[in-house]
């Protein structure tokens, strides 16, 4: 019976493979519909201001560092080329035009459509192979490991 150690590996490997697959497809889709310019990488960043907009009001490069995780530099980087290519837009958010928010343009909203039509086949094509003991099973899983992630991010 294989051990603790070797289960985490397997799961560790899994999913950072269906990680990469899902990103590399995701990319692939986008540069087939003719968005080459749009990654899986910066389709999250358009995801994280849609959420941010949807739950905190407000979507900004201080929000958007602090959810992704990642350097306000990078975030900075980043939402220049959206806003540059279209995805995003400026608005003014203090009287004295200082700050600003994010907001998805109908290009930026239509990459989030692809995204979600994305992800939900990616998910069907895997889980067709579950039987629905299996898929209620992973429905539990997943349902357990978010409430500990939750928990501890909050």
């Amino acid at each position: 019976m294989p051990n603790h150690e070797s289960i985490s590996k397997n799961i560790s490997i899994t999913l950072y493979e269906a990680y990469k697959t899902y990103n590399k497809r995701l990319s692939s889709l986008f540069s087939k519909e003719g968005y080459g310019e749009i990654t899986a990488n910066s389709c999250q960043y358009l995801h994280m201001v849609s959420v941010l907009n949807q739950y905190e009001n407000s979507a900004t490069i201080t929000g958007l560092s602090n959810r992704l995780g990642v350097k306000k530099s990078s975030v900075i980087q980043m939402v220049n080329n959206l806003l540059k290519s279209g995805y995003l837009t400026k608005k003014n958010k203090d009287a004295d035009r200082r700050g600003f928010a994010l907001e998805l343009t109908e290009k930026g909203l239509e990459i989030l459509r692809h995204e979600e039509v994305f992800s939900n086949n990616f998910l069907n094509y895997f889980c067709d192979t579950l039987s629905p003991e299996e898929m209620q099973a992973l429905e539990s899983i997943a349902k357990k490991i978010s409430a500990k992630i939750h928990k501890e991010t909050i």
